[in-house]
């Protein structure tokens, strides 16, 4: 934390669950690290990821996709809402 009381980091099981709603696996989260689509800092063998990526994911919302089907998961404090979307375009 700074001197404001802001995390500067959060772990890849905090981002599973506060970016993703638990919808990816840990290991599908490591491999996205590992191809460098999500920022981190090293310390030995724990992976962080800074805390500015992950306000901006809640901010826009999150696209995730598996094989057959994608999903749009707003942003919401008080409710997650996750829709189907008919066709996914990746950018």
């Amino acid at each position: 934390m700074d001197s404001s009381g802001k995390r500067n980091y959060y772990t890849v099981r905090e981002v599973q669950k506060i970016v993703f709603d638990g919808n990816i696996s840990i290991t599908t989260i490591h491999n996205l690290l590992n191809k460098n689509e999500i920022p981190s800092v090293r310390l030995c063998r724990k992976v962080l990821i800074p805390a500015w990526w992950t306000e901006q994911q809640i901010q826009k919302g999150r696209v995730w996709c598996s094989p057959d089907i994608c999903f749009w998961q707003f942003p919401s404090e008080t409710m997650k809402t996750t829709e189907r979307l008919a066709s996914c375009s990746t950018s």
